[in-house]
C-alpha cells in the first residue's frame, strides 16, 4: 500500500493490530492487506480458521461468551482493535429471540471489546458499521458523513447504537475511535445478495433484470481492506466518519451483467414491469427486496479519499467478474467430486 502511514520503516511504532471476526469475508481481506502493509497482525477469532493464514499473522482464539481475562490476553500490546465481528444482516421482523441475537452480538459485545480495549491501553478503535445507518435509498443525492442517521431496520439500529456506544466510551478516554460504513461490499467469497444471484445466474434461471436504470453504489471487498487498514493507522482517521464505495456506481442490471461475464454465461435480457416482477417473486416480495431490485443507492466516499488517500487498484467491475468467476469454479469443483 503505497505511501501508508506505518510501512516497513515505521513499523516499530505500530506494534499490534488487533482484528475481530478475522476469519469472515472481509476480515480475510483486510488481514492479508494489513499484514501485506507491514502490520503486526493479530486475528481474533472464535475458532481456528480452516483456511491457511499467513504465517505473519498471529491467531487468538477468544472464547464466546469470554471474559474480562480473555479480552485483556487477546488485547496485550495491541495498538490498534479492528472490529469487524457481528451478526450479518437477515430479517428480523417479528423475531424477539432472533433480534435480542442481533442486539446482543452487534451492540453489547461492541461495548464489552471497547471497554476492554480502553483498559489494554489500545489508541485506536476502527469500527466497521454498516450504510444502512445512513438509510436504505438514495434520491436527488447521494449519502454522505453530514447526514444524520435513518436506519430503516433492526440490523442498521443496532449498528448505530454500537457506533454510539464507542463514541461515547472513547470520549472519556486517550482511545482515538474510527468509524466506517461500507455498503454492499463485492468480490470474490461475498455472502449474501451477490451470492444469491450469482447461483441464479449460473443456473440460468431467467431474471427480468434488464432495463433496470437504478443506481448502486458498491465496494470491491480488497478496495474496502486498503481503507480500513489506512483507518487503523493514519493519522488524519482519528475521530472520524467514512463512507466507503467505489466508483462507479451501478445499475442492477450492470451489476448482473458484470457477473454474468464472469460466470461466462449469458446476461439478463428478459424486462418485466416493477409490478410483474413484484408479483414473479424472484428475489421475493417483500419491500425491503424490492427497493434493493429497484431503489437507488448511492453514496459519497470523497471523504476517505481526501482525507487518507484512499485509492483501489481493483475495480469494482473487476470484482464482480472475480465473484462470478468464484460460483463456475466452485461449481465445477462440485460437479467433478
Amino acid at each position: 500500500m503505497r505511501g501508508m502511514p506505518g510501512s516497513s520503516t515505521e513499523s516499530s511504532e505500530w506494534n499490534v493490530i488487533a482484528v475481530t471476526g478475522a476469519n469472515g469475508f472481509i476480515g480475510r481481506y483486510a488481514s492479508t492487506a494489513l499484514s501485506a502493509s507491514g502490520a503486526r497482525v493479530r486475528a481474533i477469532v472464535r475458532r481456528a480458521a480452516v483456511e491457511a493464514t499467513p504465517a505473519a499473522i498471529e491467531q487468538v482464539i477468544v472464547p464466546s461468551p469470554a471474559s474480562a481475562l480473555d479480552w485483556a490476553r487477546a488485547l496485550r500490546g495491541a495498538k490498534c482493535v479492528l472490529h469487524l465481528a457481528g451478526k450479518a444482516h437477515v430479517d428480523t421482523r417479528g423475531d424477539a429471540r432472533l433480534e435480542s441475537e442481533f442486539h446482543r452480538v452487534n451492540v453489547d459485545l461492541t461495548r464489552v471489546l471497547a471497554e476492554a480495549a480502553i483498559s489494554a491501553g489500545v489508541s485506536r478503535f476502527v469500527l466497521v458499521s454498516s450504510i444502512g445507518v445512513n438509510g436504505s435509498q438514495t434520491y436527488d443525492r447521494p449519502f454522505t458523513e453530514s447526514d444524520p442517521p435513518a436506519p430503516s431496520d433492526f440490523y442498521a439500529r443496532t449498528k448505530l447504537e454500537a457506533e454510539q456506544c464507542v463514541l461515547r466510551l472513547c470520549k472519556g478516554s486517550t482511545m482515538e475511535p474510527v468509524v466506517v460504513r461500507p455498503t454492499l461490499v463485492a468480490g470474490a467469497g461475498a455472502p449474501g445478495n451477490l451470492q444469491r444471484l450469482a447461483m441464479l445466474l449460473r443456473k440460468g434461471v431467467p431474471l427480468p433484470l434488464a432495463g433496470i436504470r437504478n443506481q448502486r453504489s458498491l465496494v470491491g471487498v480488497r478496495s474496502l481492506a486498503e481503507l480500513l487498514a489506512l483507518c487503523c493507522v493514519h493519522p488524519a482517521a482519528a475521530g472520524r466518519l467514512f463512507l466507503a464505495a467505489d466508483l462507479p456506481p451501478l445499475s442492477t442490471t450492470e451489476i448482473a451483467v458484470e457477473i454474468a461475464e464472469g460466470l461466462g454465461v449469458r446476461p439478463p435480457t428478459l424486462i418485466l414491469p416493477g409490478p410483474l416482477l413484484k408479483c414473479a417473486g424472484v428475489f421475493g416480495s417483500s419491500r425491503r427486496a424490492m427497493t434493493r431490485l429497484f431503489g437507488s443507492l448511492v453514496v459519497d466516499a470523497t471523504a476517505a479519499r481526501t482525507a487518507l488517500g484512499w485509492r483501489s487498484g481493483i475495480s469494482i467491475h473487476a470484482e464482480l467478474r472475480g465473484l462470478g468467476h468464484e460460483a463456475r469454479t466452485a461449481s465445477r469443483a462440485r460437479v467433478s467430486r
